[in-house]
């Protein structure tokens, strides 16, 4: 496209040329492409915002993570953010070495996203950072380790789960605790989750059935 030509279209009230102008990057070198990609994130326009999306996660370099990672931090707009979440848990997974390193970030929301998209990734790399983050300050931040901890599946962080359920003192952390075991556990989660059985937490005890029946063990009442 010409550049006369695109720069007229992103710069229309037209949002239909707008898109169109986006979709037109598609052939673009990406370091034209993604600083524009990324702009176009913030159109007023929904129908821009998805195509800016899409091309960006089928673009999915190294390159557009760390473009977009920046968007996390900007509390003043929760649907860039969210738009951020959605693009780097469909390709974060070109440096999960950068999502883990926002587990360190000083604002907490940022913390849990991370912790979230590491998740969505299923990638066995974040494992290390995301067992550092049961250990965050914030108990959404825990729980959303705990989260994908689980989703992720990786056997071998049954100690780890169970040493933070023993010493976890929130129910919602607990919760997602007791759910990540029930993924990837194995018969050593019946002694930890067997003392939430007659405990005062209904929730807990009720995760806690459900995570010893996937594996088929007893329970003991």
């Amino acid at each position: 496209m010409n550049q006369d030509i695109f720069l007229k279209q992103f710069k229309s009230d037209d949002p239909s040329l707008r898109r169109e102008a986006v979709e037109g990057l598609r052939d673009s070198p990406e370091n034209v492409s993604i600083p524009f990609l990324v702009t176009a994130l913030m159109d007023e326009n929904p129908g821009v915002q998805q195509a800016a999306i899409d091309l960006l996660i089928e673009i999915g370099t190294p390159e557009v993570v760390n473009s977009v990672i920046p968007l996390l931090r900007d509390e003043l707009s929760a649907p860039l953010r969210n738009m951020a979440v959605e693009v780097l848990s469909r390709i974060g997974g070109q440096d999960v070495e950068s999502i883990s390193r926002l587990l360190k970030e000083e604002n907490f929301d940022v913390r849990r996203f991370a912790a979230d998209i590491l998740g969505e990734l299923k990638d066995k790399l974040g494992v290390h950072a995301l067992i550092e983050a049961l250990k965050d300050p914030n108990p959404n931040v825990r729980s959303s380790a705990a989260n994908s901890l689980g989703m992720i599946g990786d056997a071998g962080v049954v100690g780890s789960l169970i040493e933070c359920l023993a010493a976890e003192k929130d129910e919602w952390v607990n919760f997602s605790l007791i759910e990540a075991l029930g993924k990837v556990g194995d018969e050593r989660i019946i002694g930890p989750l067997t003392k939430f059985l007659e405990g005062d937490s209904e929730a807990l005890m009720i995760a806690s059935v459900d995570a010893m029946k996937r594996f088929n063990v007893p329970i003991v009442a």
